[in-house]
């Protein structure tokens, strides 16, 4: 019996105007952003969250105990990804932190976060290294972004908020938010 692999296959076309297409890329797109997060959260490992948001941890893993909140590191992590066919949208918090070298090229515009009243972060702030990390795993897995529609930045009035007590969001019709990497 020959020897069987595991591997993925990737179509390279798609068809528009039903679910399948669009439904067929964002799968791929998922497994793209799990890998990112993989990543993501290597990075916040060998790079610890500032004191404040320790304790937030903290915070969580007793509500977890208690059964206040479910279980699992994502609800453990300051920083969120997620995608709509082929969106990305993520949070993380805006303390500053080292570049890795393998992300000095990719440069984020400021001027679409500017253009909608958000406030662009910091060169090394931690959110803005987590969109460099997402956008390296797209142009590795060979997919282009459009860097002129990425948005990193600061609130606008009607941004989502998050809940000191355990964490909980609330997000209005806002696109960008304070850590949001979109």
């Amino acid at each position: 019996m020959p020897p069987s692999y595991a591997g993925v296959s990737v179509g390279m076309t798609l068809m528009f105007g039903g679910a399948k297409g669009p439904s067929s890329f964002q799968s791929v797109q998922t497994i793209i952003d799990m890998w990112a997060m993989q990543r993501i959260r290597a990075f916040d490992r060998a790079n610890p969250l500032p004191p404040s948001a320790q304790l937030w941890v903290l915070r969580r893993q007793r509500a977890q105990r208690e059964g206040e909140l479910p279980h699992g590191e994502e609800q453990l992590e300051p920083s969120y990804l997620h995608n709509y066919i082929d969106d990305n949208c993520g949070t993380a918090l805006d303390d500053p932190v080292p570049t890795p070298d393998e992300l000095a090229d990719i440069v984020i515009d400021p001027t679409p976060t500017q253009a909608l009243g958000g406030t662009f972060p910091e060169p090394d702030a931690r959110v803005l290294v987590h969109a460099k990390i997402l956008i390296h795993a797209l142009r590795l897995a060979g997919l282009t972004v459009s860097m002129k529609k990425v948005l990193v930045g600061e609130p606008t009035p009607s941004s989502p908020s998050v809940s000191p007590s355990i964490g909980s969001t609330t997000c209005s019709k806002c696109p960008i938010s304070r850590g949001r990497a979109c």
